[in-house]
């Protein structure tokens, strides 16, 4: 899908993921992601709690750093750039429960736990 008017082209960032390869401990959170979003582009990640589609995004704000693989923004590698001189904004993460369901449970009027999405909103732009 794309935004053609969401944001000027001259604004947008083309974004890469090479081989992005992150452990916390014994457990495998990436194993070598490989994406590319260009100007545009929307993109959801999707998953179950603990994927790396949270763990992807923190790599790319620079608040993470990869065991293996390269982030890059316009062509530039930005993996170990400090976040604070990266032109990112990301909104953390809140549970939306029933998101993915729009009716919850008449008896309970409570939403079942396996609807709740967990939602995190990125942006890079880039400055001429």
């Amino acid at each position: 899908m794309t935004l053609d008017k969401a944001l000027p082209r001259d604004h947008a960032a083309t974004v890469e993921f090479q081989g992005l390869r992150r452990k916390f401990g014994s457990t495998v959170a990436l194993d070598g992601l490989d994406l590319a979003v260009r100007p545009g582009e929307l993109l959801a990640l999707l998953g179950p709690s603990g994927c790396g589609k949270t763990t992807a995004l923190r790599m790319l704000a620079g608040f993470e750093h990869p065991d293996s693989g390269e982030v890059l923004v316009d062509g530039e590698d930005v993996t170990r750039v400090p976040a604070h001189r990266r032109d990112a904004g990301m909104v953390f993460q809140s549970v939306v429960t029933g998101a993915l369901s729009p009716w919850p449970d008449v008896a309970g009027n409570d939403w079942p736990s396996d609807h709740a999405a967990v939602i995190t909103t990125f942006a890079v732009l880039h400055e001429d």
